[in-house]
């Protein structure tokens, strides 16, 4: 079985949940967080992700906010 990455991650649970025409997932080189891994911003705010803490992040901070 193939792990997943962060990446992979979210957009799965963006097409699971449908949410292609609400969420937009682009990449960066650098957000200036890189010691703390996988950077994400929602609405600005800037967030540390894992393969580990990637389905918890999605339904806080977009899944919460979107309902």
């Amino acid at each position: 079985m193939r792990e997943l990455t962060t990446q992979t991650g979210i957009e799965n649970l963006i097409n699971d949940n449908d949410l292609k025409d609400k969420v937009t997932l682009s990449g960066k080189f650098c957000m200036g967080n890189c010691q703390n891994g996988v950077s994400v911003t929602v609405d600005g705010e800037l967030f540390s992700v894992s393969p580990d803490t990637v389905e918890e992040f999605f339904k806080t901070n977009v899944l919460d906010k979107l309902s």
